[in-house]
C-alpha cells in the first residue's frame, strides 16, 4: 500500500485525531474530504488531502472512517467494492456497530470500533477500542495510534454505548459544568477572568488529585473537604438536595439510549 494510513473525512473528531497524531507519525497521511479544494495545506508537510474515498480505500492499509453516524451507509456502500483483506478498517462513527461494518465491508482483513472524545486535538483523549479478527500486530497499531492522542481502554463492544455516554459525549459534560461553575463565580461578585481562572484551576486540581491517588475513595475526598459547620458542607448539601447525581445519571442514561438507538438506525 502507498500509505500506512487514511482518514475519511475531515470534521471535528476526524480533524482532532489528525492534529494529535500527524507531528510525530512515520509516513505520509492521505485524507479525504468533501473540503479539501478549501483546505491550504502548504503547512503539512507528511499529509496528502484529496477528495476521493475511492483511491483512498485503493491505497490505505489502515483506513480510519471520521464521518457522522447518518453518512456511515453512503461511505461504507461507496468504499465496499475497494476493500480486500489486506484493508483495516477502523471507524470512529458513533453508534456504528462492528456488525454494521461486517455487514458492509465482508472483506476487510480486520475492523476495529473505536470512541475518542475531542480532547485528541491536544493528546487527552480517552478512547474505548472492540476489535474484529483483528491481529496481535493490527492491534498494537490501533492501539498506539489512538495513545498518540491520549489514554485507551480496550473493552468488549457491548460496553461501547456506555463508553460514548462516559467519554465520547462526557467532555461537553465537564464543559457544561465548568462553565455553569465560571457564571456562578460571576453572580458572587468575580470578573469573568478571575472567575474562569479559578474555576478552571480548582477543576484541574480536583481531577489530579483524583488521578495521583487511585485507591482513595473519591466521596471519601469529598468528605475531607466538608468541614462540619463549613461553606463546603453547604454546597454539597445544596448539590444533593437539588439531585444533582440524579441529573448527571439521567444524561449519562439519554446518551447511553441515544448511542443505542443509533446503532439500530444504522443497522
Amino acid at each position: 500500500m502507498k500509505y500506512k494510513l487514511g482518514i475519511i473525512g475531515l470534521g471535528n473528531m476526524g480533524g482532532a485525531i489528525l492534529s494529535g497524531v500527524e507531528n510525530d507519525f512515520e509516513g505520509r497521511i492521505l485524507v479525504s474530504t468533501l473540503d479539501a479544494p478549501k483546505i491550504n495545506n502548504n503547512d503539512r508537510k507528511n499529509i496528502d488531502i484529496i477528495n476521493d474515498n475511492k483511491y483512498l480505500s485503493q491505497n490505505c492499509e489502515y483506513i480510519l472512517i471520521a464521518v457522522k453516524p447518518k453518512d456511515s451507509k453512503i461511505i461504507l456502500k461507496e468504499i465496499e467494492p475497494y476493500i480486500t483483506n489486506q484493508n483495516i478498517v477502523i471507524s470512529i462513527m458513533a453508534g456504528v456497530k462492528l456488525a454494521s461494518l461486517i455487514k458492509s465491508l465482508p472483506k476487510a482483513g480486520a475492523l476495529a470500533r473505536v470512541m475518542p472524545n475531542l480532547a485528541a486535538k491536544i493528546g487527552q483523549s480517552c478512547s474505548g477500542i472492540a476489535f474484529y479478527k483483528a491481529s496481535q500486530t493490527v492491534q498494537k497499531f490501533v492501539i498506539d495510534l489512538f495513545k498518540r492522542i491520549g489514554k485507551v481502554v480496550v473493552l468488549e463492544e457491548e460496553k461501547m454505548d456506555a463508553v460514548t455516554a462516559i467519554s465520547g459525549s462526557g467532555i461537553a459534560y465537564v464543559y457544561y459544568f465548568i462553565h455553569s461553575l465560571i457564571q456562578a463565580g460571576q453572580k458572587v461578585g468575580l470578573s469573568e477572568d478571575e472567575s474562569r481562572k479559578l474555576a478552571l484551576q480548582t477543576a484541574l486540581g480536583g481531577v489530579k488529585m483524583i488521578e495521583t491517588h487511585p485507591n482513595q475513595n473519591i466521596e471519601d475526598m469529598v468528605d475531607a473537604v466538608c468541614s462540619k459547620g463549613g461553606t463546603t458542607i453547604e454546597a454539597i448539601k445544596t448539590l444533593k438536595n437539588q439531585g444533582f447525581k440524579k441529573i448527571i445519571e439521567q444524561a449519562v442514561w439519554a446518551a447511553y439510549n441515544k448511542s443505542i438507538n443509533l446503532s439500530e438506525e444504522n443497522k
